[in-house]
């Protein structure tokens, strides 16, 4: 393990295919080498930051139907 000081790395910018505006990555942790790759970072965004791929809202519609269908055997 590798101990370094807080903001000795330098930030990276986010990846675009996650998220839709600027962000900034600090590392906490960088991915060692053997079984388990693990790496971790601090997430920093300038506003709200939306996800590209944002959960699906649950749709009332949907949930009605599946109270109200009748029972297939």
């Amino acid at each position: 393990m590798e101990l370094k000081r807080a903001g000795s790395q330098p930030s990276q910018p986010g990846p675009a295919t996650y998220f839709t505006k600027t962000v900034r990555i600090d590392p906490l942790n960088a991915a060692s080498t053997g079984p388990a790759l693990v790496r971790s970072g601090h997430l920093r965004a300038r506003r709200a930051v939306a996800l590209a791929h944002a959960p699906a809202r649950p749709d009332a519609d949907r949930h009605r139907r599946l109270w109200l269908d009748p029972v297939r055997g």
